[in-house]
């Protein structure tokens, strides 16, 4: 608020408001920062709209600001996964073992085969999406060959309704959990009552039961929370439960399978006689449509992931013997922030204790770019990082760059291996040899500075003007 507005009594007359205000004034315009003034012939060092746009009170600002000053995955994982090993041995039976239970079967899955490590990072690059798949690999081709708006549009409204079918489990889950917060937050008499309707609400998988949980939502719930608020004026924190609520009605709403059928009805309808589709090719999308669906209904999971998830969910609520619930929390962000539509990269991670010895390793796999329209564009040029911290023998690097079949791989290796320099670089080539690539250069070096966490937050300031939401 500007420093020069009087708070006064009120004037007591005509003239009292025509009379000029004798009190000293600043200036209503603060002097220019030439240093920040774009001149008309271009010179001088102003910055340019898109840097302003930008600034650190923008979402992406304040989403880089978050990504340094969150702990790495590694520290806060590590931390996680010293404290399952302890717990491991722990006996059973007894209240501090029914505790330790997470953590203990979180031990048990980090005890990884080496094929059971290649197939959790499998099942973590093929589901970093749950548009995944030749459904939705097809889809994105025909919207980049064919350029039409019209097509683009059903294509978000088939993408939103199998989300949300796929989903319904969980936004009901949210729904449960957000009537039984708001059941602390209101007086008893309203509780009781709000309880009673809540009980009506039943959780199943594949939004089994969305349509009897939508009508009980729309006609029973809602109406009753409406006329709460209208009685008690209640301007607290229900009305930002309600708000959610009502977020999370709308998401389950577009998940029936009613919904669901409509929508894919709709798209297949238009790309057979608007983008004239031949019969084959409807036979293939109608085909992938299938395969997706029997995917997300019997998709078992990976056991490494699955416990994680769930060790991390138990942990921010309750916290974990041995762990801080800031470590919980601090993993939550991270995870959070891999999913960012600002994150150009696919994070994988696997903290494995193999052969006796404990092994941390992470894994980015860069993105398509929005200007790789199609799959075979993506698949020319591509960049990956990985890490891995091994017990006894260090921390190492690497950054790959792949060309087709081509790779051309640097490689950080802690110090005390400089002596094996002769071997390490042979074994190099005969794993990318016999993973099918055509190895055209192996470059090592050893106990240089960490770097591959500075060139991710560089590679996300690169694409600052990019959002990428993996479909």
């Amino acid at each position: 608020m500007p420093d020069n507005l009087r708070i006064s009594a009120p004037a007591t007359a005509v003239e009292d408001v025509n009379r000029p205000d004798g009190a000293e004034r600043s200036p209503l315009v603060h002097p220019a920062q030439p240093s920040k003034v774009t001149r008309p012939d271009g010179d001088g060092k102003g910055r340019d709209l898109d840097s302003f746009l930008l600034e650190e009170d923008s979402v992406f600002g304040r989403f880089i600001a978050r990504l340094k000053e969150t702990p790495t995955l590694d520290r806060t994982l590590g931390k996680v996964v010293t404290a399952a090993l302890a717990e491991a041995p722990a006996a059973e039976g007894g209240e501090a073992a029914q505790a330790a239970a997470p953590l203990r079967d979180f031990a048990g899955q980090i005890a990884l085969k080496q094929e059971d490590m290649l197939e959790s990072l499998m099942f973590q690059q093929e589901n970093a999406t749950v548009f995944s798949g030749g459904l939705f690999g097809m889809l994105k081709e025909l919207s980049a060959r064919s350029g039409d708006p019209q097509l683009d549009l059903r294509i978000a409204d088939f993408l939103k309704a199998f989300e949300g079918y796929f989903s319904a489990e969980s936004t009901t889950k949210s729904i449960a959990q957000g009537l039984q917060k708001m059941q602390g937050e209101i007086p008893a008499n309203y509780a009781k009552e709000l309880k009673q309707l809540a009980d009506k609400i039943t959780v199943s998988p594949a939004g089994a039961n969305a349509g009897k949980n939508l009508e009980v939502l729309k006609k029973e719930i809602v109406p009753y929370l409406g006329r709460y608020v209208a009685k008690t004026n209640d301007y607290g924190k229900v009305r930002e439960g309600i708000s959610m609520l009502m977020h999370d009605i709308s998401g389950l709403e577009a998940g029936t399978k009613k919904n669901l059928a409509a929508k894919y009805g709709d798209l297949s309808s238009y790309c057979r006689y608007n983008l004239k589709l031949t019969d084959g090719a409807m036979r293939l999308l109608d085909s992938f449509f299938a395969e997706a669906v029997k995917k997300n209904l019997n998709e078992a999971g990976d056991k490494f992931s699955d416990s994680l998830i769930k060790l991390i969910s138990l942990g921010v609520k309750d916290g974990a013997e041995g762990v801080d619930k800031s470590v919980f929390r601090d993993m939550c962000t991270s995870l959070l922030l891999d999913n960012s539509v600002y994150m150009p990269f696919v994070h994988m991670y696997l903290p494995v204790d193999f052969q006796g010895k404990s092994m941390f390793a992470q894994l980015w796999v860069e993105k398509n770019k929005a200007d790789e329209k199609t799959p075979a564009a993506a698949e020319k040029r591509t960049r990956l990082f990985l890490t891995f911290d091994i017990e006894e023998l260090g921390y190492f690097e690497a950054e790959v760059r792949l060309l087709g079949k081509h790779a051309e791989l640097s490689l950080n290796c802690p110090e005390k291996l400089r002596k094996y320099k002769g071997e390490i670089t042979p074994e190099i080539s005969g794993i990318l040899d016999r993973n099918g690539l055509t190895p055209d250069g192996v470059k090592l070096e050893f106990g240089r500075r960490p770097e591959v966490g500075e060139k991710i937050i560089e590679m996300v300031n690169e694409r600052k003007r990019i959002v990428n939401v993996s479909v």
